[in-house]
């Protein structure tokens, strides 16, 4: 059957590569001039120093590398990180 319009298309192909028990939480990085890094609509924070800070997103671990790494804020929702950002790797979880 095709779809009605693009967006019914698009969720299809969604519904399709996913699974139905697990959510999907777009996670978004965002590195501005200063090196500040701000994460948006992570799941958990694992771990946190000032080398390192681990993130869980669901469907994948990143972990953020550095010297004198800072959380500047914090909520539910997002995260900003200061220092100076040296490696940002991401695993399946």
């Amino acid at each position: 059957m095709k779809p009605n319009n693009k967006k019914d298309g698009i969720m299809q192909v969604f519904r399709s590569v996913t699974d139905a028990s697990l959510s999907a939480v777009p996670t978004f990085l965002s590195i501005d001039i200063n090196g500040n890094l701000i994460i948006e609509s992570f799941r958990k924070l694992i771990e946190y120093n000032s080398k390192s800070i681990i993130l869980n997103t669901g469907m994948k671990q990143v972990y953020i590398y550095g010297e004198k790494l800072c959380i500047k804020s914090f909520s539910r929702t997002q995260l900003q990180i200061d220092g100076k950002i040296t490696k940002i790797e991401f695993t399946e979880v």
